[in-house]
């Protein structure tokens, strides 16, 4: 994929997550896509799963939420973000910071690798 590409894609990723359009966020992520959760060594495999997961840690806790990306490496096919949550209706989650790397294939995310 073309950087311009993988902008276009992280760019409705993120307007997605922040209108808390899961179906919108899913259209982000390839059939086949996995997210690992390197601290707990969780791996979720495959779009249903997926959306299953973000709706259950993303989605369904809140009803508002903004982050900002602080950090960013690109490195061919990948991204590596720091992103901090700056507005969100949980409280508890307002200045969490993130970090993810994803792995771009075919117009689509197809890794996610999770630390936070």
């Amino acid at each position: 994929m073309e950087e311009r590409e993988i902008d276009e894609l992280i760019e409705r990723h993120m307007k997605a997550a922040h209108s808390l359009d899961l179906d919108s966020f899913m259209e982000t992520f390839a059939e086949d896509a996995e997210f690992i959760y390197m601290l707990s060594n969780r791996v979720v495999k495959g779009k249903d799963n997926l959306r299953t997961f973000f709706h259950e840690t993303m989605f369904a806790p809140v009803t508002k939420l903004k982050t900002e990306v602080t950090q960013q490496v690109r490195y061919n096919k990948y991204r590596t973000y720091i992103e901090r949550v700056v507005e969100c209706s949980n409280p508890d989650f307002v200045g969490l910071e993130f970090h993810w790397t994803l792995e771009f294939e075919d117009g689509k995310i197809k890794r996610l690798w999770a630390l936070q």
